[in-house]
Formats: C-alpha cells, structure tokens, sequence
C-alpha cells in the first residue's frame, strides 16, 4: 500500500533541517552574534598599501535589534589601529541583514592575508544594549565573489 501524504524520508529531512537551523541560532547567541561575508572591488596597490571598496554583508544574530550601531574596520588581527567606519546604520533589527560598502585604504600585508582564508577583514560592531551596556563584537566572515 503506497502513502500518498508525506514520505517518511521527507518528514525525516525537515526534522534534521529544524534542528540544524535551531543549533545555529543556540551557536549565535553563545558567542557569534554577527556573521556575514566581504568581498573587494576597486583595488589598487600604492606602494606599501592598498585602496579597496570593502563590501560586506552582515547577519545580525544577536537575538535583539540594535539601535544605531557603529560598523568599523580594524588593523590585523590585533584591532589596535581604527582604519574607518561604515556608512550609518540606523536599526539593526534581529535575524536581519545590512550590507555595506566603503572604501578604505588597508596595508599591503593585510590585503594580502585576506586573500587567504581563514583571515578576514578585521570588522567590529559597537553598540548598546537595551540596558545601556557598551559592547564592541567581532564579525565572524568568509570571503564571497564580487559583485
């Protein structure tokens, strides 16, 4: 006798595909709040450095909206030196996405180590919580053709 509703591998499937959604929003929240990738356009070496439109596209994880958060670029790895911001952005809802481009001028050796995974542009997030709470957080991101 064949069943005419849903298959038992179907139903199967969308079980295991609602748990693996549900463990990466439980990952989120445990650590990696903000994720996305980058991608360059407009490259041009000069010298020891390097001018770059940095386009990125973030997914905000957090579990709250953030009310104007201020997107930066770091130096390496170490996030000492401010190399700019990102254009404005007004409201971060949660489970939403922002992109973003500007144009920066990084170090030839920066440029250099993004080309190679796992490095990644050193981008962070400042904002304040409901509670008034100043938090500065990293962006997890991988590295995405260009547009």
């Amino acid at each position: 006798m064949r069943f005419s509703g849903l298959s038992r591998v179907s139903v199967i499937g969308t079980s295991l595909a609602i748990l693996l959604l549900s463990a990466v929003t439980l990952t989120a929240k445990d650590g990696r709040d903000f994720a996305g990738s980058y991608s360059f356009t407009e490259v041009q070496e000069q010298g020891g450095s390097v001018q770059l439109t940095l386009h990125v596209r973030m997914f905000n994880y957090s579990g709250a909206d953030i009310k104007g958060p201020i997107v930066t670029l770091r130096e390496g790895i170490s996030g000492v030196g401010l190399l700019g911001t990102f254009p404005a952005v007004k409201t971060w809802y949660k489970n939403h996405e922002v992109e973003l481009s500007q144009q920066f001028t990084v170090s030839k050796t920066d440029y250099q180590d993004w080309l190679r995974p796992p490095a990644q542009p050193n981008v962070v997030i400042i904002y304040q919580d409901a509670n008034g709470q100043t938090w500065q957080k990293g962006v997890q991101m991988s590295p995405r053709p260009a547009l």
